[in-house]
């Protein structure tokens, strides 16, 4: 999808207004195969032709991989707003965009700032196991806290751990706030089924060093401050000015 030069403007900096123009649909049986580099093609060729300035993003990341090669080989340079799908605000999965397209993308995300892997509370549990060695950091940064959630509703869930049992033990936790601001909000109870209530705004600068000691990070503005919905601001947040790439050391 995208927005016409005329009224298009990154509304988080801007505040401008804008019209959608375009929804491009894409065909992805495949990882990446010859029919998704074809749907690429054709998205490039159309976007141009509609005059889009920002690309609105809904798609898994390796066709966004596949869509940033074919706009930068047909020298088509548009603004990326990534929207929160695909996993493309994991920084490793980022770098593997078209870099000189990428250096043009903004976007919003749920998860919390990175901060060092010796930080990391994956690290920590990795080491008290093992400390010869190191975690995985993809595995870390990627699905651990899938597992901690997993182990939440089984401890919460009681000598009887049934589905049931589990979801009310999620429940159970409940919500919480984001304290301190740059942390992840949100929680399991009825009716809300999916973590984050907060989102950070962030931008990508292909020269910046991450958290990770590798170069190209998402910079998170304001310090990576947290956004219920109804209160990302209107105004230029510091979008390509400035921002962090990680977050507290707290080792």
């Amino acid at each position: 999808m995208g927005r016409r030069r005329t009224s298009c403007r990154p509304s988080s900096a801007r505040g401008a207004a804008s019209t959608l123009d375009a929804a491009v649909a894409f065909h992805s049986s495949t990882v990446v195969g010859a029919q998704d580099y074809q749907s690429a093609a054709t998205a490039v060729a159309r976007l141009r032709q509609n005059n889009i300035t920002t690309v609105i993003l809904g798609l898994d990341w390796p066709t966004v991989i596949a869509l940033t090669n074919e706009a930068a080989s047909e020298s088509y340079i548009p603004e990326w707003f990534y929207a929160g799908a695909g996993s493309i605000d994991s920084t490793g999965v980022a770098r593997d965009m078209n870099q000189a397209e990428w250096a043009h993308a903004f976007g919003i995300t749920s998860w919390e700032i990175p901060i060092p892997p010796p930080s990391t509370e994956c690290y920590h549990a990795y080491k008290s196991i093992d400390p010869s060695n190191t975690p995985d950091s993809l595995f870390c940064s990627n699905h651990f806290y899938e597992l901690l959630q997993l182990a939440n509703g089984i401890q919460e869930a009681g000598p009887r751990l049934t589905p049931q049992t589990f979801e009310n033990g999620l429940f159970k936790i409940g919500l919480r706030p984001p304290v301190p601001r740059w942390s992840m909000g949100g929680g399991f109870v009825p009716e809300h089924f999916s973590f984050a209530d907060y989102v950070a705004i962030m931008w990508w600068d292909p020269t910046r060093t991450a958290a990770d000691g590798n170069t190209g990070s998402w910079v998170y503005v304001q310090n990576g401050y947290r956004y219920a919905p109804g209160e990302i601001p209107t105004q230029d947040p510091g979008l390509f000015k400035a921002g962090v790439t990680s977050g507290p050391d707290s080792s």
